[in-house]
């Protein structure tokens, strides 16, 4: 069993303590933030992420961000790669009743809630969330950082870019392509590809 802190004390990160209790290989053991304003946060240790390292073990310890799409995902963004560039170990979060093909690709500090399937030969990036529902077809790949709202379905062949937010219950037809940064409404359907919304810092 490996230790686990959750950066973030909103309601994501409430969410991701619940689905991490769900887990065999992960322990909670704290929290942590930028500049916390006391030292406990659910009865765990609330450490400043600039200390971390004072406080755990690298070796044995792994970091979950809990960020949701704030600032189209780059928050999340920044946050993973800057405790990666420190050493850490970022976990992943995937509910036992998620379906993910065993020859998918994944990457890291995924949260991958309840009822998502992902089909065989996708890849799914760092950093990403699938929330409740989501359906994922066969060969697709998802970038770094995408956010797929719940009931968000993607019909196969398909690719997300880096830091696309799809909105709940959005539906994108197959070998179709959704640009990095593009925000897709709550309930749209995309049936021709779209490019990227804008340059990613």
């Amino acid at each position: 069993m490996r230790d686990v802190v959750i950066f973030g004390v909103g309601q994501l990160a409430q969410l991701a303590s619940f689905y991490l209790n769900q887990q065999t290989e992960y322990r909670l053991v704290g929290y942590s933030t930028d500049d916390p304003l006391s030292s406990v946060h659910e009865n765990f240790p609330l450490v400043d992420v600039a200390k971390l390292a004072d406080h755990f073990d690298q070796s044995v310890t792994s970091v979950f961000v809990a960020i949701s799409y704030h600032k189209q995902n780059s928050i999340r963004r920044h946050h993973c790669e800057a405790l990666r560039s420190q050493g850490w170990n970022l976990a992943s979060i995937i509910s036992p009743t998620a379906v993910v093909a065993s020859n998918c690709v994944l990457g890291d500090n995924l949260f991958i809630v309840e009822s998502v399937v992902v089909q065989p030969w996708s890849q799914i990036g760092d950093g990403v969330v699938l929330w409740s529902g989501v359906q994922v077809g066969h060969h697709s790949v998802l970038g770094d950082y995408s956010f797929l709202s719940a009931g968000a379905v993607l019909m196969g062949c398909n690719t997300v870019g880096t830091c696309a937010h799809l909105s709940g219950g959005v539906t994108v037809r197959d070998h179709v392509t959704v640009g990095s940064a593009r925000q897709i409404s709550a309930g749209e359907t995309v049936l021709s590809d779209l490019a990227d919304a804008e340059d990613l810092e």
